[in-house]
């Protein structure tokens, strides 16, 4: 009976295994002329109501000298746009962007991502114990001398865990790119100060932020509103050198606009791996 029993039990632990090796972790590559695009899964099943947050990620590869965009492309670009609609038991869909690279031409300035990037993606099923089909079509933008539109068709199912949901072959590339995703919560970046400076239409953002460390690879993003459009920041590291001071240019579109007022949201990195998503409110300096 005991032999009897240790076998039973390595048959189905072979077959639940067989299960999740057959399990799609990946869908198939969808291809482009210039890019080619797919999901892939951080996990071989659906966790179910162990809480655990499930994860795909919109994987992105490009040629050599090709771009896509972030959610606020800058200049020029179009942020990748996701229909859902065709999913099976898809609730809740939350789309993250990692911090993208600035591409400037001239006086313009760009936000995307070369070569590649996956975008994470988090999900829950309307009812946790059936599985998620993901039928999603997507738009996006791929630029080099030129920028061509892209449409992937993509389809992609996760089964139900049978107990725990392991983690799938994708789960540490989507993690990667997590670690990458501004946090709006908390705050890794401290910002010792931020002024609006000059009359309306020639108006100034001033910000400084300070590190634990030298802050020669720190950056800001401010992103673009309907009637004004952000300069490229003009760094200056401060003596204390853990400082740095940012100026960037407000530009009003149509007739002289005051920025005073109106909120903006900011991507502040010090260069060391620690990522801010933050929104303020733009008061005039009283000095001004």
């Amino acid at each position: 009976m005991k032999i009897f029993s240790k076998f039973g039990l390595f048959l189905i632990s072979f077959a639940l295994a067989s299960e999740f090796t057959m399990a799609e972790e990946a869908s198939e590559w969808d291809e482009g002329d210039f890019s080619k695009a797919r999901l892939i899964a951080s996990h071989k099943a659906v966790p179910g109501e162990s809480g655990e947050a499930l994860f795909i990620g919109f994987q992105v590869k490009m040629e050599e000298g090709w771009k896509t965009y972030w959610r606020t492309p800058g200049s020029a670009g179009l942020p990748p746009i996701f229909n859902w609609e065709g999913s099976v038991n898809l609730a809740f869909v939350e789309v993250k962007y990692p911090a993208p690279e600035r591409f400037e031409i001239f006086d313009l300035q760009t936000y995307g991502y070369p070569k590649e990037v996956v975008y994470p993606i988090k999900i829950s099923p309307a009812i946790s114990e059936a599985p998620i089909t993901l039928n999603v079509k997507i738009n996006y933008l791929v630029c080099k001398d030129l920028c061509v539109p892209v449409i992937a068709n993509l389809t992609l199912t996760i089964p139900v865990a049978n107990g725990e949901a392991p983690f799938s072959l994708y789960t540490g590339v989507i993690e990667t790119y997590l670690a990458r995703v501004p946090k709006s919560e908390g705050r890794q970046v401290e910002v010792s100060e931020m002024k609006l400076l000059g009359p309306a239409g020639i108006q100034n953002l001033v910000f400084r932020l300070k590190g634990k460390n030298l802050m020669t690879g720190a950056d800001i993003i401010v992103e673009d509103l309907e009637e004004f459009k952000f300069g490229i920041p003009k760094r200056r590291i401060l003596t204390a050198s853990n400082e740095a001071e940012f100026v960037i240019s407000v530009s009003a579109i149509g007739a002289e606009k005051n920025l005073s007022g109106k909120k903006v949201v900011v991507t502040l990195m010090d260069g060391w791996g620690n990522l801010d998503e933050r929104e303020f409110i733009l008061e005039q300096d009283q000095g001004d």
